[in-house]
Parts: structure tokens; C-alpha cells; sequence
């Protein structure tokens, strides 16, 4: 009895060539004999159920590019540079696509318009998956609206993170000569690819990431004060993923970062491809909207802009007191002016049991013209009765009622 052959290694992507290699084998002259019996029937069903000149002559129906549940017109007319060259880890040679948008009407040259911002597909490890049918559809559809798109091979889990930035720093370099804008990047990352994507992103240390795409996958990392994520759930996905996903979110929420969250009730893993309907729809269109807004400048700016108040008020929401104070009295400093800022400093004297300074800064508040009167004075009355200003306390106390 002939020895079975060494299994393979389990491909990282469920596919139908994964289903059948996992199915007991057969010597390799049963294959050839089914395969011969199975070409038979198939030629002999034909034969009686259409015209001979039929059989011969069917022409071939031209293929159609892969496409989400949501049409985006012009993904069809996407341009494509396949299998371009960079050298990964260990200094194999591995391939990447280019798509870019289809070509306006009236525009002769590419050079007519500024390079679009380009999203990044992570890949966490499979060579496979810069072209099946998820990465080509979801690709297709990002240029269509707007944005550059690349999928790459990547040869390991173990060497995803090198590959990336091997990756990138190809684009970088020759940004010009592929027609990318590599400094405005932004990661797309569904499923296992998380694991890959969230740790690259939330590093920091890479500046020309300007945001990032997360579809139903997680990792353990701390979520970033200063870049935008989206994150959209599957509410129909595993359990256990999804409750290390709600664990993630909540943790961004609570730090208040710029994280915006898509969570569809109904939807499978993955509805892109499979939940035809409106809920699945609305999210893609989401998706691409923000990986155009989120990779500009002007959305950076906005949120730099906001990120200390925003630290601010997360520190005050969790109770954080001293962090609570430090933040808005140097944002008070900066804008004496601003109603809001005493009132909410007010409110963290007052956790921080710095009643006197509190008082001061609840009375500069209303003194401002605070439209937020009755929860001001609540605060007010407790900091006035904790210095022992019986008189003060009243006077506040008095506002509610």
C-alpha cells in the first residue's frame, strides 16, 4: 500500500480548493479515472440536451470584474497595473497591482490633476490574497471613487509588517513615476488582516498613514488620540470576535478617539460580497467616502486641532482628575474667553476636591454668558458648601429651584 503524502499547509483563506484538500485523498490514478468519467457524462448530458453545432461553437462569454453588492460606477473602467515588483523580507521578490481611477472625460493626461491619496490593503501574511475575489472588488471600487488602490502579496504572518513597509517604501520612492500620492495613506484591513493592519497603524511611526479601514477583525493594541479609524462590525459574525471587537471599541470610545463605528445587525462575514441589501450598501458607501475625506488635509488639521480638548474631555468623562485639570486649565490659558472650557474645569476642580478654584472657575463661566446655567449651579453650590460659603452655596442652590 502506497505511503499518503505529507499534508500541505492550511491555506489562511477559506476557499473551495481548502475545502477539498481537507477531504480524505485518493491515489492519483482514481483522480484521473473520476476526472475521465466526469468529462464523459458531461459531454453526453450535452449531447442530448443541445444541437451538436451548439456544443461546438457556444461562444465564450467575456468575463466580468468581481463586484461588491453596492455598483460603483466606473469600476469597471478602472485602470490596472498588475503584478509591479518590490523586494520583501528576506529579500524575496514579490508583486503588487496599481488601480486607478478611470479616465475623466476631457482630461488628455494624468498629469493634468494631483495624484489621489492611496489605500493600502494590508495583507497579514498570504500570498493569495492580492487577487481574489474580495481584494479585486473591494480594489475596483475604492479607485472608482476616487482614490488610488494597492494589493500586494505579503509571504507570512511572521513577515507582514516587513512586507508593508517594504511596500511602502517602494511607493514612496517612486511614487511619481507609479502616479500615487504615498504620503496620504490610508489602511483597509477586513478580517484576519486586522491583526496586522491595527498594529502598524496605532504605532505611530509611520506619519504617512493618515487613517485607517478596520472590517471585523481586532488586535490587542491602544488606540491612537490622532488617527481617524472606522470600524465597522458584522453583528452576525463569531461571537468571540465580536466581543473582542466591542472590547476595542470601547476602550477607543472611552479615550475618545477619532473612531467612528458602522455596526450592522444583520450582516454576515462578509456582507460586501453576500448580504445584498441596503444596510450592506449604505456601509460600503460609507467606506469610501471616508477613505476620501480621511486622507486629506484638511481632515488632519481638524483633527490635530481638536486632539488636546478632545484628551481633555476624555480624562474628565473617566474621572481622570488630575489629568482632568492639567488638560483644561492649559486650554483655559489658552482661551480665556471660552465659556465652555472654565465650566468644564470648574468640573474637574471639583473632582479633584480643589473646591475654592472651582467656584472661581464656575462664576468666570457664568460671568461669560454660559447658557448651561442650572448644571452650573449644582457644581457651584456643593464647591461654595465644601469651602464652608453658606451664603454662596444658597445663592446657587437657589438657581434650582
Amino acid at each position: 500500500m502506497r505511503p499518503a503524502p505529507p499534508l500541505e499547509p492550511e491555506p489562511q483563506e477559506v476557499s473551495l480548493a481548502a475545502h477539498w484538500s481537507r477531504r480524505p485523498r485518493r491515489p492519483h490514478n482514481d483522480w484521473v479515472a473520476l476526472a475521465a468519467t466526469l468529462a464523459a457524462t458531461l459531454a453526453a448530458t450535452l449531447a442530448a440536451v443541445l444541437p451538436a453545432a451548439a456544443v461546438a461553437q457556444a461562444p465564450s462569454q467575456p468575463s466580468q470584474p468581481p463586484r461588491l453588492v453596492l455598483r460603483v460606477p466606473g469600476a469597471e473602467r478602472v485602470l490596472v497595473r498588475a503584478n509591479l515588483e518590490f523586494v520583501g523580507a528576506g529579500g524575496r521578490v514579490l508583486r503588487f497591482d496599481v488601480y486607478t481611477p478611470p479616465p475623466q472625460a476631457g482630461r488628455t493626461t494624468a498629469a493634468a490633476a494631483p495624484a489621489p491619496p492611496v489605500v493600502l490593503f494590508v495583507n497579514a501574511g498570504n500570498p493569495a490574497s492580492k487577487d481574489n475575489e474580495f481584494t479585486v472588488a473591494w480594489a475596483r471600487a475604492a479607485a472608482a471613487s476616487g482614490v488610488t488602490a494597492v494589493a500586494y502579496q505579503s509571504q507570512s504572518t511572521r513577515d507582514a509588517a516587513e512586507d508593508f513597509d517594504s511596500l511602502a517604501g517602494r511607493l514612496r520612492r517612486d511614487a511619481r513615476r507609479l502616479g500615487v500620492n504615498a504620503e496620504r495613506a490610508v489602511l483597509f484591513a477586513p478580517s484576519a488582516h486586522a491583526s496586522v493592519a491595527l498594529p502598524l497603524a496605532m504605532s505611530g511611526s509611520r506619519p504617512y498613514i493618515k487613517a485607517a479601514v478596520i472590517y471585523y477583525g481586532v488586535a490587542p493594541v491602544v488606540p491612537r488620540a490622532d488617527l481617524p479609524v472606522l470600524f465597522v462590525r458584522a453583528g452576525l459574525d463569531e461571537p468571540a470576535l465580536n466581543r473582542r471587537i466591542d472590547s476595542l471599541v470601547a476602550r477607543a470610545l472611552a479615550a475618545n478617539a477619532p473612531w467612528e463605528v458602522i455596526n450592522l445587525p444583520g450582516a454576515h462575514h462578509p456582507f460586501e460580497l453576500g448580504d445584498d441589501d441596503e444596510q450592506s450598501r449604505a456601509a460600503i458607501a460609507r467606506t469610501l467616502a471616508f477613505m476620501r475625506t480621511h486622507s486629506a488635509p484638511a481632515m488632519e488639521a481638524a483633527v490635530a486641532a481638536t486632539r488636546d480638548e478632545a484628551g481633555a474631555g476624555a480624562a474628565l468623562g473617566r474621572g481622570d482628575w488630575p489629568e482632568a485639570v492639567r488638560g483644561y486649565t492649559a486650554l483655559a490659558a489658552q482661551r480665556p474667553q471660552d465659556a465652555e472650557l472654565q465650566r468644564r474645569l470648574g468640573e474637574a476642580l471639583l473632582g479633584a476636591g480643589e473646591y475654592a478654584r472651582a467656584a472661581e472657575a464656575l462664576e468666570r463661566a457664568t460671568a461669560l454668558g454660559h447658557w448651561r446655567r442650572r448644571d452650573i449651579a449644582y457644581s457651584a453650590a456643593v464647591a461654595y458648601a465644601r469651602v464652608g460659603d453658606a451664603e454662596a452655596a444658597l445663592r446657587w442652590a437657589r438657581e434650582l429651584v
